[in-house]
């Protein structure tokens, strides 16, 4: 079989329900600065989409109650906005609701939950907006104030699909 001879012979098409493998067809060319461009716009895009993402969870690694009632109970209400530019760009709305508690002056832990309200995504991509993120955090301080040595460990971030 001569397969240099070959390639020009055959091609797929193909329409919303079927594959066709048409014989003896003529040789169509690869069109490389078309397939670039798609490549190259999908490419931003998806990095586009990448990058509003990694910006929610920073903010979350960020959550933190630092205002607590004379229980010893922080409850904060807020909202998030995460912007990845510039053209195409993503973004997100959230809600979010942060609870914590200080069971000694120099020590508090607490909890977070926050749900995507509204997602813009770059022309042909698309998102859901039915993520709720949520995580768990502790914070240790040497001095009540916050000064002198302290440990805040890695927060626990989960997302619902």
């Amino acid at each position: 079989m001569d397969f240099e001879g070959s390639a020009s012979k055959y091609r797929l098409g193909y329409d919303a329900n079927e594959v066709f493998l048409y014989f003896n067809s003529e040789y169509f060319e690869v069109d490389n600065v078309n397939t670039v461009s798609s490549v190259q716009i999908n490419a931003s895009g998806l990095a586009s989409i990448y990058n509003q993402q990694v910006a929610a969870y920073q903010a979350a690694l960020m959550y933190d109650c630092r205002v607590y009632d004379k229980n010893n109970i922080c409850v904060s209400v807020g909202g998030r906005y995460t912007y990845s530019g510039p053209s195409p760009s993503a973004n997100q709305q959230a809600g979010l609701v942060v609870l914590g508690y200080k069971p000694s002056p120099n020590f508090r832990i607490g909890a977070f939950a926050d749900q995507t309200i509204s997602v813009a995504a770059p022309s042909g991509f698309s998102q859901t907006n039915n993520s709720l993120m949520w995580g768990l955090f502790a914070k240790w301080h040497m001095n009540p104030d916050e000064t002198g040595w302290g440990c805040k460990p890695l927060e626990s971030l989960q997302v619902a699909p």
